[in-house]
């Protein structure tokens, strides 16, 4: 089982984009500077060779708080009464895709060896800062 932490505000998976290069077309992913430092960080808890076995994967994305959250009474700032899970974009599976891709290669050699994922997005408390729990557990460990 590893579980650990990817610091930062959580990333999603953005759609490939294209470029005209003379007479060309050249597709590319435009998330590949922030996979690449992902995965230099996911690097640092991996083993030493991917596994061939099947996962079970629990990714929360902790997000940083927009301002309209916080407000002011009697001239103090305060957090207002407001859910803790986040409703917005991005969205959740392309949040899980992004850290499944980033992890190919690393943890497992290739993200189809993933038979399930559970995903959570909310908004960090006041003590804590933007980032990413991960949880990939072997099926055999279970």
């Amino acid at each position: 089982m590893f579980c650990f932490n990817i610091q930062g505000e959580p990333q999603s998976e953005a759609r490939p984009r294209a470029r005209r290069i003379g007479k060309g077309v050249s597709i590319y992913s435009p998330k590949s500077k922030e996979r690449k430092a992902v995965r230099k960080e996911m690097a640092f808890y991996a083993p030493p060779e991917p596994s061939e076995g099947i996962f079970t994967l629990h990714i929360v994305a902790f997000f940083s708080r927009p301002n309209s959250h916080y407000g002011r009474k009697n001239g103090q700032p305060y957090l207002k009464n407001i859910e803790y899970f986040k409703e917005t974009k991005p969205d959740i599976d392309n949040i899980a895709k992004f850290y499944m891709d980033a992890m190919n290669g690393i943890f497992y050699a290739d993200d189809k060896q993933v038979v399930r994922v559970t995903a959570i997005k909310r908004y960090v408390r006041d003590e804590e800062s933007p980032h990413v729990e991960i949880t990939l557990r072997e099926v055999g460990e279970m």
